[in-house]
């Protein structure tokens, strides 16, 4: 027996059928070529593997989207002939990933139909869902029948009389046995079919599937080239050491801890792994956000932006050209965007209203800065005053949190920037409390503070406690003539 036609747990959230439990139902039908078929290509090393253990002859492909229009995601599915043809395969769907259709559930992969006309004949082309003679002749696709819709199979029995297609039927599984559709309905997604969904263990036109399986061959699967990078995985690590000024810690608990995961690393020959995303994350970190993130500010707040010459235009945030533009940061400083990112989030919007009638709208938990230091806007009160660069600090007047439910989705827009080269962040917290009096009020503090080496923000040798920092922060020019060259600025968290 012969199944071309498999779907395993590697189609997420749509089957309960472990790998392992379609081989063993796949031994009780003595099938002997059977085809994965899933809506991805995870699940290949693991089908094939399995198959060869079990004496089975394992044929790989996937299922996707053929459309030219983004209204219709009707699918079809290919099977790989051979070790070229697989790899042809792969391209594809790389290629259908790039050109996803995007829906209210995510991205689906898409190939354009011009992209199935140009496979070559080492793929094997099945109609899936699509019935459009002309296109199918075209491409030489097989019609498969199976129990998912009488309609498309009646259907294809009709084109096949007419264009002379071949006939094959296979399962449309979603489980492996009759057995579990109990379970496939307690776990499995809300309007499930009521057509069968196990492995069918009888099929029709075998003699076609016959004919599909001797044009494929018993291929082994491609194996990546293992990378090896030139670099001294302990001289980073050493460097490292130097850079968050650990040596005066440095002990030898730390030393043979150190000297333990290089070694283990070695002996694996992970070196050259560790070398290569060291590098491509001290890139990233020199040229982009790093790390999980999500936008603060909707669609239609006002920026303060720069141009060349140094004047003040206010644009929506959405408006903000990434790479051209100029943004004041917290310190009044001109900053270039370098990247605009924007996020599909569902969460309640906090809506927040001055008394001179600017209305802001964020996320709960962004920072705003007040006279008693950084509030998220969730913790704001009627009353609070909020610092603002133009020196005329505004009012809250009105706070509104229930506006927005959380079931509702909306865009929010974030900008990246970093300073520049001779702009220096230490990002370094000192272990050890810091004692000062406050330059500004006079009062004796106590506390951590990060330390910030900058060119030009106003704060240079200056001692501010975490009262007057914000207060400071929206009235600098006098610090500025103070401190003319500012090397060290001291903020207080």
């Amino acid at each position: 027996m012969i199944q071309l036609k498999l779907k395993t747990e590697y189609s997420f959230g749509q089957t309960f059928a472990s790998i392992k439990n379609v081989i063993a139902r796949l031994k009780e039908l003595n099938c002997t070529h059977a085809g994965i078929v899933d809506n991805s290509t995870w699940g290949h090393v693991a089908f094939y593997k399995a198959c060869k253990e079990a004496n089975i002859h394992p044929l790989l492909g996937a299922e996707v989207v053929v459309s030219d229009d983004d209204e219709f995601q009707n699918k079809m599915w290919f099977l790989a002939r051979n070790k070229d043809g697989l790899q042809e395969l792969y391209r594809a769907l790389s290629k259908a990933s790039l050109q996803a259709i995007s829906t209210r559930s995510g991205k689906v992969s898409r190939l354009y139909r011009r992209n199935v006309l140009n496979f070559s004949e080492n793929i094997i082309k099945f109609a899936g869902e699509i019935v459009d003679s002309e296109f199918l002749i075209e491409c030489g696709a097989y019609l498969d029948l199976s129990p998912a819709s009488r309609i498309l199979n009646f259907k294809k029995e009709q084109l096949s009389k007419n264009s002379g297609l071949k006939l094959v039927e296979v399962s449309d599984n979603a489980y492996c046995k009759i057995q579990d559709r109990q379970t496939f309905e307690f776990i499995g997604p809300k309007n499930i079919k009521q057509s069968p969904q196990h492995i069918l263990d009888s099929l029709k036109y075998q003699d076609a599937a016959i004919e599909i399986v001797s044009k494929c061959e018993l291929y082994d699967l491609p194996k990546a080239p293992m990378v090896h990078a030139d670099g001294d995985l302990e001289k980073l690590c050493r460097d490292g050491i130097k850079f968050r000024k650990m040596e005066s810690i440095w002990n030898e608990e730390y030393e043979q801890r150190l000297q333990y995961e290089l070694e283990l690393i070695k002996s694996k020959d992970f070196e050259s792994y560790f070398i290569i995303v060291a590098d491509m994350v001290h890139y990233a970190k020199q040229h982009m956000l790093v790390g999980p993130s999500r936008g603060c500010f909707l669609p239609g707040q006002k920026v303060i932006t720069t141009n060349i010459s140094g004047n003040q235009v206010i644009k929506n945030i959405e408006n903000i050209n990434a790479k051209i533009d100029y943004v004041l940061d917290a310190c009044g400083q001109k900053q270039k965007v370098l990247n605009k990112f924007e996020y599909d989030i569902h969460e309640e919007i906090i809506e927040l209203e001055f008394d001179d009638g600017t209305i802001l709208k964020c996320t709960k938990d962004h920072e705003i800065l007040t006279h008693d230091g950084y509030v998220k806007a969730e913790e704001l009160n009627e009353g609070h005053i909020i610092c603002s660069l133009d020196k005329n600090n505004m009012k809250l007047s009105k706070l509104r949190q229930n506006g927005w439910p959380e079931h509702l989705a909306h865009k929010t827009i974030d900008l990246g920037f970093i300073y520049p080269e001779d702009v220096i962040f230490v990002n370094q917290r000192s272990k050890q409390k810091v004692k000062f009096n406050c330059e500004c009020c006079g009062s004796e503090s106590m506390m951590q503070i990060r330390h910030f080496a900058g060119r030009s923000n106003g704060f240079a040798n200056s001692k501010i406690c975490q009262r007057c920092y914000p207060k400071i922060l929206c009235n600098c020019e006098e610090w500025k003539k103070k401190n003319s060259e500012s090397q060290l600025i001291l903020k207080t968290e």
